[in-house]
């Protein structure tokens, strides 16, 4: 990637189309001006606990908006649900994170992804707004991507408030930073950084290559993070009502029942927001949005029902009346972001119809038995990419790596460029959080664990137009985040432009 600097650009200046109209700031929950916010959350939350779990404005309705698991025997938070076959209200099991097929992304978790989940909590907070009585009421945000604010905002930690849970990482309950748990050697902190590295996601081009990428780092990695899914770590799960690998966090069925989902969620629209006002910010493809229908169902908080059709949704979501108190900007040696910092409020671009051209296909059978995975293309295909840079100037260069697992990686790894003096250039992360959701119901099985017969496929998408532009010879390496042994098989790799 190019030499770049991330920077934040302060409330006064960035508040781009929210500049003329906007009702509500969003702010950082680890500093004294978000503590306001975030005690109302807690009074909120403690008031949504109490009420039953058929009530749209209750806590366990609100999570189940997102997602349930796909049975709870004996459920002790709300008896009336116990499958999903059979007991599902009003908009519960929602949320966007679509099994993908074999050899392709989710259309619906690409396109529907940032938008549902932008929706999703800006009713939540509505909802908050009445229970808290605070009337300027805007969702903190929890910005772990900056190294200054790793440690979870102190409430969250604090067991007498209505917005701690146990089923997380203990270290993070116990006031450790991210990365920096007692359990996490020098190696694997320096992993974490680079996982939660925003510089190669802040130079996508493309929405649907952003889309994929912010939801496998930081989405899926915080999620897995803070649940203690990369560490083993076995712990009660309330809402399965069983103990299992991973809290809360870790597991979509049960992800938007801990507190800090939301002020998870609120920093990735926060991020999302920086990017859409970046040199390469653009709007998602409306046309394929509505060509991939998706459900846009909320509650206020009078606990009135609000559904959109897929284009109102788009509408909704590019015309919010919130703003962050400052967004991340990008500079680079060529271009800086100074329009962030324009007085006049500056539209996103619309994205343009972009044909994705392949370039490459090569099938691998790569399982390795060590903690680094090195794939080498062949000579023509280094050729294809250096034709394709020399002879073209595409929008993007894009590398999608189709994997396959049996069972969810317990596990985060970083992918590599390497050129032939040795350098690495981080093209991007793989995560797996989700990557089992949605199996039975949508595959028409049951996927048990340890059933050998039952393969699940994802695919990942990097723009590596930077990583590639020099023309020269590269391998691709994947590397284990906790080094221990990659325990997915790489399928296929393909190198496509837009154009």
């Amino acid at each position: 990637m190019k030499k770049i600097s991330l920077l934040v650009v302060g409330v006064s200046l960035c508040f781009g189309h929210q500049a003329l109209a906007v009702d509500f700031v969003r702010k950082n929950a680890s500093t004294p001006e978000g503590q306001a916010d975030v005690q109302a959350l807690n009074v909120a939350l403690k008031k949504m606990r109490e009420l039953g779990c058929a009530d749209p404005t209750s806590w366990y309705y609100q999570g189940a908006i997102h997602a349930l698991p796909d049975k709870v025997e004996n459920n002790t938070l709300c008896p009336q649900y116990v499958s999903y076959q059979t007991d599902l209200l009003t908009a519960w099991n929602n949320c966007t994170h679509d099994q993908a097929q074999i050899g392709q992304i989710s259309p619906v978790e690409k396109l529907h992804f940032l938008l549902w989940h932008r929706l999703y909590i800006s009713y939540f907070e509505k909802i908050v707004r009445k229970y808290s009585g605070k009337a300027d009421f805007a969702l903190p945000y929890w910005d772990y991507t900056d190294t200054s604010y790793r440690v979870m905002p102190a409430l969250l930690r604090d067991k007498g408030t209505s917005l701690y849970e146990v089923a997380r990482l203990p270290a993070l309950n116990e006031g450790y930073a991210v990365g920096k748990a007692p359990s996490e050697d020098p190696k694997k902190r320096s992993e974490v950084d680079q996982a939660l590295n925003l510089s190669d996601l802040m130079e996508t081009r493309t929405f649907d290559v952003f889309s994929n990428n912010i939801n496998n780092a930081p989405h899926g990695f915080m999620h897995d993070y803070i649940g203690g899914g990369f560490d083993d770590y076995e712990v009660y799960n309330p809402i399965y009502q069983k103990t299992m690998d991973g809290g809360l966090m870790s597991w979509v069925p049960s992800a938007g029942f801990d507190p800090v989902f939301w002020m998870h969620h609120a920093q990735i629209d926060r991020i999302w927001e920086s990017w859409n006002y970046s040199e390469y910010g653009k709007k998602a493809p409306e046309k394929e949005l509505i060509n991939t229908p998706w459900p846009y169902v909320f509650f206020d908080g009078d606990g009135k029902k609000h559904s959109y059709t897929v284009a109102e949704a788009y509408k909704a979501a590019y015309n919010v009346n919130y703003a962050y108190d400052n967004l991340i900007s990008v500079s680079t040696q060529s271009k800086d972001a100074s329009h962030l910092a324009q007085s006049k409020p500056m539209p996103i671009p619309a994205s343009k119809a972009l044909k994705m051209v392949p370039v490459w296909t090569k099938s691998f059978n790569a399982s390795p038995e060590q903690s680094e995975l090195v794939l080498k293309p062949a000579a023509l295909d280094r050729k294809s990419s250096k034709r394709l840079l020399i002879e073209a100037e595409p929008k993007s260069i894009v590398m999608q790596i189709d994997v396959s697992f049996d069972a969810k990686p317990n596990d985060f790894y970083l992918v590599y460029i390497k050129y032939p003096d040795g350098r690495l250039d981080k093209a991007g992360v793989m995560t797996f959080f989700g990557a089992d959701h949605h199996a039975d119901q949508h595959a028409g099985h049951t996927m048990k664990d340890g059933d050998m017969d039952k393969m699940m496929y994802t695919s990942f998408v990097y723009d590596v137009t930077d990583e590639l532009e020099s023309n020269e010879d590269y391998d691709i390496v994947i590397k284990s985040g906790n080094g221990s042994v990659v325990n997915i098989a790489v399928d296929k790799v393909s190198l496509f432009k837009y154009e």
